[in-house]
């Protein structure tokens, strides 16, 4: 199973997102530090606060999506063991046929997977 794990770099990605969550937690304890400062202090400060929570609100959406589009690459391998199209992968993955053309392109661009052939306007894909 490690072996496994190791050769799809999911482990890899499992301590990139317990190291992200040990961050956001960090940054959650302050937040909370802040927010009781920020009752004593003026109101300018407080919208200062609002600031920083709304900019951690964009950095957690971020990472959320970073880490779901790496999860989606590492499920779109192992589908890609024989050829597929886009809308078969998209259907195996239960997302959006554009989200995961965003995703086989970006595979491609890794050198992961291959276009296998090519019919009408449907491209096959193929794992490396």
């Amino acid at each position: 199973m490690k072996f496994l794990k190791n050769l799809l770099g999911i482990s890899k990605l499992e301590n990139q997102i317990s190291k992200n969550q040990s961050q956001i937690k960090n940054l959650k304890s302050q937040i909370k530090t802040q927010t009781t400062k920020s009752k004593t202090q003026s109101s300018k400060n407080s919208s200062q606060i609002k600031t920083q929570k709304t900019s951690l609100q964009k950095f957690k959406t971020l990472f959320i999506k970073t880490n779901q589009i790496e999860i989606y690459k590492t499920k779109a391998l192992k589908i890609l063991t024989t050829p597929k199209s886009t809308a078969q992968v998209a259907k195996s993955l239960n997302i959006g046929r554009s989200y995961t053309s965003r995703i086989l392109n970006q595979l491609e661009k890794q050198g992961k997977i291959i276009e296998y052939s090519k019919k009408n306007k449907t491209i096959l894909y193929k794992k490396l």
